[in-house]
């Protein structure tokens, strides 16, 4: 959690998106469901999916999620479990009389916060996609 601080560190506009992954969507192997049975009242059952709170099911849901978002990874996106988050541009533009530059094609727009979501949209867009 420091390491992720330490990116955002004095960066004013920042998403932290939440990705729709869930440890019950990782199926475990055959090999791995096998190792899991247990006996109840009524039958003998065994999990098929990677339960939250196993000592080794934090790691392996973060490498499944690293594993999706290579390709976004960069210097903008970081990832922390199944949370994005995503850095603005380290300029904001600003001019010598301290305003930022706006967008030619609309003059109400700050051109880091429209590169700030492009990268958010591009993120999102992928993933879904992806998914």
């Amino acid at each position: 959690m420091e390491e992720l601080t330490i990116h955002f560190k004095k960066r004013a506009y920042d998403r932290i998106l939440d990705l729709y992954m869930r440890y019950d969507k990782c199926m475990l192997t055959k090999h791995s469901q096998n190792l899991t049975i247990f006996q109840t009242l009524f039958n003998a059952l065994r999990l098929v999916t990677l339960l939250m709170g196993w000592t080794n099911s934090v790691p392996i849901f973060y490498e499944n999620v690293t594993y999706i978002l290579k390709e976004e990874i960069s210097e903008y996106i970081l990832t922390y479990i199944n949370d994005i988050s995503v850095k603005k541009p380290a300029t904001i533009y600003e001019k010598k009389d301290e305003t930022c530059v706006m967008l030619i094609s609309n003059s109400g727009i700050r051109k880091f916060i429209f590169e700030h979501l492009n990268t958010v949209d591009e993120t999102c867009w992928r993933n879904v996609l992806r998914l």
